[in-house]
């Protein structure tokens, strides 16, 4: 064995001779590359592209990311055929300076072990890139590299190349390419967020619904309510993570469920990565999901498991903003009148509804047989695509409720508000027409002791508006 004592001088040395900056002894002369790479800054950020690569229709994206000071410009490609028989590829390349032959020089390393240099000239058009040698496949196999990166304008160019291979080819690329992002790293998600209200089939015979929305306008996450066929419930949040080029989603229900996924194969219409989950009975499983948009209202999912189960999903979706409004206003028509709501716990409550703003928003007074009163007002949030109920009491006591599920005869969402006595509750709410003239209320809350507090009601209409 080598003593680290016999080992520390020779480092320590070495060292020194790198870091040392006197005249005769400097090895690494300060200086930078920026200003020769500041040409290629129009390609930094995070682009999408289609058409043809090695002559097979394909999609995917495309990053340019600064490195090390900006002196190293990384380049990373993900190619998703369209033929769904051929996996998805990703390649890398390193674009710097080379000051000793003063050029701008590529080294990509590909998906399956090839490597290759190429070099980069600035044309009239953009920029062109020519392979120094040859390209070494995966299997030691040699191709030769020419391609042209045309710039339509700041936010689009077209990327044109030929590969040779001896005894085979020409293989023709023609993809054009678009921006998502300008910022550097990919700062906003290439991925087309599903928003609304969806419904889901899988193989295995489950059903289920689903809500997503953004918290904000320009939000790069969204929340997402999930319930299934057999009464589960998990709250989902996913998002960007722009550092690491991956979309990460989590969600978490009763009885320790939860599941994660982490997509690091991410494009405007499909993601890959693997996944983790825990049931309500204990049982884990882990393999690897696949999503993808078909169109703007149907999703594909594809999910094998470690032990090589698969299970497959058709998500579609089930209203449209426009539909989603139009029975929300449907049911501010039924609640217009008045009403004598009778709570499981012995209050009863005289309400009357009063349409406004031309049928867009339900005003409600609410005065309690115990003495209480409340106002509260119903409306549409448009940008969330969902129906909010708000209202305040006399004696201090107020409630939100967020409505995710709307059809013509049920609502279902989540309430959050604190009673009388400042006890603060959270759960969830049905609301059902049972007839014309009669609906019922279901609340489930936890309330601020930590208790699970189940309530029910029943309204019955007195004159209508």
């Amino acid at each position: 064995m080598w003593s680290t004592r016999y080992r520390s001088p020779l480092v320590l040395a070495l060292a020194l001779g790198i870091l040392s900056t006197s005249a005769s002894a400097q090895v690494v002369e300060p200086g930078s590359t920026q200003a020769h790479l500041r040409q290629l800054q129009y390609f930094v950020g995070s682009w999408e592209f289609s058409g043809i690569d090695l002559n097979q229709e394909v999609s995917g994206t495309m990053t340019f990311q600064w490195d090390l000071n900006r002196n190293i410009l990384i380049h990373k490609i993900h190619v998703i055929p369209v033929n769904e028989e051929k996996d998805p590829l990703t390649v890398m390349y390193v674009i710097l300076w080379d000051a000793k032959n003063k050029r701008f020089l590529e080294r990509g390393y590909g998906g399956y072990g090839g490597y290759g240099q190429a070099e980069w000239t600035k044309t009239e058009q953009g920029w062109r890139r020519k392979g120094i040698g040859s390209w070494v496949l995966w299997n030691g196999q040699e191709i030769t590299v020419d391609a042209a990166f045309t710039i339509n304008n700041q936010d689009q160019f077209v990327l044109q190349g030929t590969v040779d291979k001896q005894d085979e080819g020409p293989f023709k690329t023609d993809l054009k390419v678009t921006r998502l992002s300008g910022k550097p790293g990919g700062a906003k998600a290439p991925w087309r967020w599903l928003l609304g209200h969806w419904k889901q089939e899988t193989s295995d015979g489950n059903t289920g619904t689903m809500y997503w929305y953004k918290p904000y306008r320009d939000a790069d996450h969204l929340i997402g309510q999930w319930q299934q066929s057999d009464g589960t419930r998990l709250t989902e949040i996913a998002g960007w993570r722009p550092d690491t080029q991956t979309l990460v989603s989590h969600a978490y229900g009763s009885d320790g469920q939860y599941f994660d996924v982490t997509f690091n194969e991410v494009s405007r219409l499909r993601m890959k990565g693997p996944f983790h989950r825990r049931l309500a009975d204990g049982t884990t499983q882990s393999g690897t999901f696949e999503i993808k948009q078909v169109d703007e209202n149907t999703a594909q999912v594809r999910e094998v498991a470690t032990d090589g189960t698969v299970v497959t999903a058709d998500f579609q979706r089930v209203d449209t903003a426009t539909d989603a409004r139009t029975v929300a206003k449907e049911w501010y028509k039924f609640q217009a009148g008045k009403w004598t709501i009778s709570w499981s716990d012995g209050v009863v409550v005289d309400v009357t509804y009063t349409l406004g703003s031309n049928g867009e928003a339900l005003r409600g007074t609410h005065t309690s047989r115990d003495g209480n009163s409340n106002t509260s007002l119903w409306g549409w949030d448009a940008f969330q695509r969902r129906i909010r109920h708000t209202g305040y009491g006399a004696q201090g006591n107020s409630w939100s409720i967020t409505y995710t599920k709307v059809t013509p005869t049920e609502m279902q969402g989540e309430v959050r508000g604190s009673n009388r006595d400042g006890l603060s509750m959270l759960g969830h709410v049905t609301l059902k027409q049972i007839d014309a003239n009669t609906f019922s209320y279901r609340v489930e809350t936890i309330n601020g002791k930590g208790e699970k507090v189940t309530s029910t009601a029943t309204g019955i209409r007195q004159t209508k508006e």
